[in-house]
């Protein structure tokens, strides 16, 4: 009787640490997943961030002289971030709460906004908390023991 008891354990302890393997592989594979999406989003707003500060100093003869390409850059930019958005979105949706990533898609949508009205300090602000959102998000999913408790 013992015997069995102790086999029994041992399958137990077996499918116990095959589990904790397959949460700890799980868990790292998302954590670098988030990490990349992320690091993207940060340079794509790292390069809007320039292009906005660049646009800003612009007087009327610059962008008469510039047909407004600049300018119309800049709104593609956005636009191409909130797609890029969209498609991240759809991944991370999955793992992360959507509370999250909802922050994120209101606040694109807002930096879309202040960009298209010409308002860049606003548009400057609003990728400011992007980052800081993202940043949050990124620091919440980390692979970390204090995550896990």
């Amino acid at each position: 009787m013992p015997i069995r008891k102790e086999i029994r354990m041992k399958k137990e302890i077996s499918i116990s640490l095959i589990i904790i393997i397959i949460v700890v592989i799980a868990d790292i594979l998302t954590s670098n997943i988030t990490d990349k999406k992320i690091s993207d989003m940060n340079n794509d707003l790292d390069n809007m961030r320039e292009k906005i500060v660049f646009v800003k100093n612009l007087n009327e003869e610059d962008i008469e002289k510039n047909n407004n390409s600049t300018y119309n850059e800049l709104i593609l930019d956005v636009k191409n971030i909130k797609r890029k958005w969209e498609d991240n979105n759809n991944i991370l949706s999955y793992y992360i709460e959507h509370n999250e990533l909802e922050k994120v898609g209101t606040e694109i949508s807002t930096l879309y906004n202040y960009s298209e009205s010409n308002n860049f300090e606003q548009a400057l602000d609003s990728i400011s908390r992007l980052e800081f959102i993202l940043d949050h998000i990124s620091k919440k999913y980390d692979f970390e023991l204090n995550n896990f408790f």
